[in-house]
Protein backbone atom coordinates (compact mmCIF):
# COMPACT_ATOMS: atom_id res chain seq x y z
CA UNK A 1 0.00 0.00 0.00
CA UNK A 2 1.42 3.48 -0.63
CA UNK A 3 1.58 6.10 1.75
CA UNK A 4 -2.12 7.98 1.51
CA UNK A 5 -3.56 4.34 2.35
CA UNK A 6 -4.13 3.69 -1.60
CA UNK A 7 -3.18 0.63 -3.22
CA UNK A 8 0.64 0.66 -5.33
CA UNK A 9 0.19 1.08 -9.16
CA UNK A 10 0.16 -2.30 -11.26
CA UNK A 11 3.47 -3.97 -11.92
CA UNK A 12 2.09 -6.04 -14.94
CA UNK A 13 0.30 -5.58 -17.79
CA UNK A 14 -3.54 -6.86 -17.66
CA UNK A 15 -4.06 -10.30 -19.54
CA UNK A 16 -5.56 -9.73 -23.30
CA UNK A 17 -7.76 -12.90 -23.78
CA UNK A 18 -8.88 -14.56 -27.02
CA UNK A 19 -12.89 -13.94 -27.21
CA UNK A 20 -13.14 -17.99 -28.37
CA UNK A 21 -11.03 -18.93 -24.49
CA UNK A 22 -13.66 -20.92 -22.11
CA UNK A 23 -15.09 -18.73 -19.35
CA UNK A 24 -14.50 -19.95 -15.71
CA UNK A 25 -16.80 -19.38 -13.42
CA UNK A 26 -16.05 -17.18 -10.70
CA UNK A 27 -17.88 -15.66 -7.02
CA UNK A 28 -16.33 -13.38 -4.69
CA UNK A 29 -17.95 -13.53 -0.87
CA UNK A 30 -17.63 -10.21 0.12
CA UNK A 31 -17.89 -9.97 4.36
CA UNK A 32 -21.21 -9.22 5.78
CA UNK A 33 -22.49 -9.54 2.64
CA UNK A 34 -21.71 -6.48 1.20
CA UNK A 35 -21.82 -5.83 -2.53
CA UNK A 36 -17.66 -5.14 -4.11
CA UNK A 37 -16.15 -2.81 -1.86
CA UNK A 38 -12.54 -1.55 -2.40
CA UNK A 39 -10.13 -3.32 0.39
CA UNK A 40 -13.20 -5.85 1.31
CA UNK A 41 -11.38 -9.56 1.70
CA UNK A 42 -12.77 -12.42 1.38
CA UNK A 43 -12.72 -15.87 -0.72
CA UNK A 44 -13.02 -16.20 -4.40
CA UNK A 45 -14.00 -19.11 -5.97
CA UNK A 46 -12.97 -20.25 -9.61
CA UNK A 47 -14.61 -23.37 -11.42
CA UNK A 48 -12.83 -24.47 -14.76
CA UNK A 49 -15.88 -25.02 -17.32
CA UNK A 50 -14.84 -28.36 -18.52
CA UNK A 51 -12.95 -30.38 -15.76
CA UNK A 52 -14.98 -28.71 -13.24
CA UNK A 53 -12.05 -28.39 -10.84
CA UNK A 54 -12.62 -25.60 -8.24
CA UNK A 55 -9.80 -23.71 -6.81
CA UNK A 56 -10.41 -20.91 -3.88
CA UNK A 57 -8.57 -18.20 -3.20
CA UNK A 58 -8.54 -15.24 -0.74
CA UNK A 59 -8.86 -11.54 -1.91
CA UNK A 60 -8.76 -8.06 -1.95
CA UNK A 61 -10.80 -5.83 -3.76
CA UNK A 62 -8.51 -3.26 -5.13
CA UNK A 63 -11.08 -1.09 -7.51
CA UNK A 64 -14.62 -1.42 -9.27
CA UNK A 65 -15.98 -0.19 -12.45
CA UNK A 66 -19.20 -0.59 -12.79
CA UNK A 67 -20.07 -0.55 -16.82
CA UNK A 68 -23.99 -1.28 -17.80
CA UNK A 69 -25.02 -5.07 -17.01
CA UNK A 70 -21.01 -5.41 -16.47
CA UNK A 71 -18.51 -4.70 -13.71
CA UNK A 72 -14.91 -4.99 -13.73
CA UNK A 73 -13.14 -5.76 -10.55
CA UNK A 74 -9.70 -5.17 -10.02
CA UNK A 75 -8.17 -7.81 -6.97
CA UNK A 76 -5.32 -8.80 -5.63
CA UNK A 77 -4.06 -12.01 -3.97
CA UNK A 78 -3.81 -12.12 -0.36
CA UNK A 79 -1.87 -14.75 0.21
CA UNK A 80 0.65 -14.31 -1.99
CA UNK A 81 1.97 -15.40 -5.29
CA UNK A 82 -0.31 -18.55 -6.92
CA UNK A 83 1.34 -22.07 -6.30
CA UNK A 84 1.24 -23.36 -10.10
CA UNK A 85 -0.16 -26.55 -11.20
CA UNK A 86 -3.95 -25.16 -11.20
CA UNK A 87 -6.13 -24.55 -14.25
CA UNK A 88 -5.60 -20.36 -14.13
CA UNK A 89 -1.53 -20.93 -15.02
CA UNK A 90 -2.66 -20.31 -18.80
CA UNK A 91 -4.94 -17.25 -17.54
CA UNK A 92 -2.30 -15.48 -15.41
CA UNK A 93 0.82 -14.91 -18.41
CA UNK A 94 1.22 -11.97 -20.04
CA UNK A 95 -0.98 -12.47 -22.87
CA UNK A 96 -2.39 -15.19 -25.19
CA UNK A 97 0.14 -14.28 -27.72
CA UNK A 98 3.31 -15.46 -25.09
CA UNK A 99 1.25 -18.86 -24.63
CA UNK A 100 1.17 -19.12 -28.25
CA UNK A 101 4.98 -18.49 -28.37
CA UNK A 102 5.33 -21.31 -26.18
CA UNK A 103 3.27 -24.12 -28.38
CA UNK A 104 5.55 -22.90 -31.44
CA UNK A 105 8.57 -23.66 -29.54
CA UNK A 106 7.10 -27.50 -28.54
CA UNK A 107 6.30 -27.92 -32.09
CA UNK A 108 2.69 -27.72 -31.89
CA UNK A 109 2.31 -25.04 -34.97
Amino acid sequence: MTESGGLPPRRYKRPALPSTLAVVSAQFEAPDGEFLADNSIGPLRMLHPFKLDLLTLSLQVCWTNPSGLVTFVGMRFTDGLLKPGTFVDDRMKASWVDRMQIHRKGGLF
